[in-house]
This record gives structure tokens, C-alpha cells and sequence, in this order.
């Protein structure tokens, strides 16, 4: 039974641990080791199991609900690789105890996310492209009418203003006119839009990118 019990745990595709009081990792099975970039699991024991996670704040409340409040602590979290790269972890913990019930270290369970939070953001990407896109389709549609109100009348206007003396007027309708078919040429591109993209409006100083400086790209 223990053997059948060892390899299930060696070949199982999550990682598991088992810590001390100091969350010092006791053991550590090849899948964390692949998980971490280690190429050999024994280089883990000894190593602080805080350390490998990049949340420090949410490490205080996994140690807190397991050696305080006696309780199995379950989130999700940032790892941190040996090479330094980020990657998205489920933990589980739970307190190891004796046949006693004494606490004497902590059991993990470790499954990588990374793939499930890309497919998630992902999602996420193209419900915004949706909406945004939708919203766009809306605001030519609102717009165009009353684009090609102005546009009739303008024509109307400039029509009234033949003759001499109204040159001034005249320059302005022809600038509005000239406007006015811009905004149509505008909102035809808009209404063409198939992928929501920005590009930068104006170059900043210090080379800064920031929401507020960005525009739609048609």
C-alpha cells in the first residue's frame, strides 16, 4: 500500500509537498520540481516554500490559516520559477499532524494554471473586442444621421450665400462642408472596424505609454 501510495504520488501530475513548522520543503515531488524549473527535486528540500511564491502578502494569510486557525488554505497565485519567470499556481495546504494531532509541518498541492488564466484572458479579450465593437457600430449609426443633416443643410446655406459680399460666410460654409464630409469619411472607416486596436496620440517626453494617450486605430 505505502508503494502503491509513493508512485501514485511520484507520477501524479500535481505537485505535492510536505513541509515543516518552518516551511521548509521536506519533500517535493517531480512534478513541482518540474513546475519551478528544478532539475532535480532534491535541490527544493531546504528551500523556504514562501520563497518560490511571489505574493508575499498572501503567504502571510496561508501560514496564518494553517498554523492559527487550523484550517486548509486554498487560492490562486503567482509562482516564481528558478529563471525568475512568473507563472500561475493553484495551492491547497492543509496542517501535517501526528498520531498525536500535533502540527509537526504543512502538505501542498500545487496545480499550474497558466494555461486556464491564458484561455480566461483570452475570453476576456474578445468579449471586450465584442462590446467595443458593438458600441462603435452604435455611435456611427447614432451619429451618421445627424452628420447628414448637417451636411444637406450646409449645402442649402451655401447655395443662399451666392453673390458678393458674403465671402466671409461663404469660406466658413465651405470649411464646415469640408468638415462635415470628413466626419462621414471618419465614420464610414469606423463603421468598418473589425478588430479594436489603439496606437499612441502624442510622443511624451519621457517615452510613456498611458491609456490616456492612446486613440482608435482605423
Amino acid at each position: 500500500m505505502l508503494l502503491t501510495e509513493h508512485n501514485a504520488i511520484q507520477n501524479s501530475g500535481n505537485g505535492i509537498a510536505v513541509a515543516d513548522l518552518e516551511w521548509k520543503l521536506e519533500y517535493a515531488n517531480p512534478a513541482v520540481r518540474r513546475m519551478w524549473g528544478y532539475e532535480n527535486a532534491d535541490d527544493l528540500i531546504g528551500v523556504d516554500v514562501r520563497v518560490l511564491l511571489s505574493d508575499r502578502e498572501l503567504t502571510e494569510e496561508m501560514t496564518r490559516a494553517v498554523t492559527q486557525d487550523h484550517q486548509t488554505w486554498v487560492g490562486e497565485t503567482k509562482g516564481k520559477r528558478k529563471d525568475g519567470v512568473d507563472f500561475d499556481v493553484q495551492i491547497s495546504v492543509t496542517g501535517n499532524r501526528n498520531a498525536d494531532g500535533e502540527l509537526v509541518g504543512t502538505v501542498f498541492s500545487f496545480v499550474d494554471i497558466s494555461d486556464r488564466k491564458r484561455a480566461e484572458e483570452a475570453l476576456k479579450d474578445s468579449e471586450r473586442q465584442r462590446v467595443m465593437l458593438e458600441s462603435l457600430g452604435a455611435a456611427c449609426h447614432h451619429l451618421g444621421q445627424p452628420a447628414t443633416v448637417l451636411l444637406a443643410n450646409l449645402g442649402i446655406m451655401q447655395k443662399h450665400v451666392e453673390g458678393p459680399g458674403n465671402d466671409l460666410i461663404k469660406e466658413l460654409i465651405d470649411g464646415s462642408i469640408e468638415a462635415a464630409e470628413r466626419l462621414g469619411e471618419i465614420l464610414h472607416r469606423l463603421n468598418a472596424v473589425n478588430e479594436y486596436k489603439t496606437t499612441q496620440y502624442l510622443e511624451t517626453q519621457d517615452g510613456s505609454d498611458s491609456v490616456e494617450n492612446r486613440i482608435l486605430q482605423i
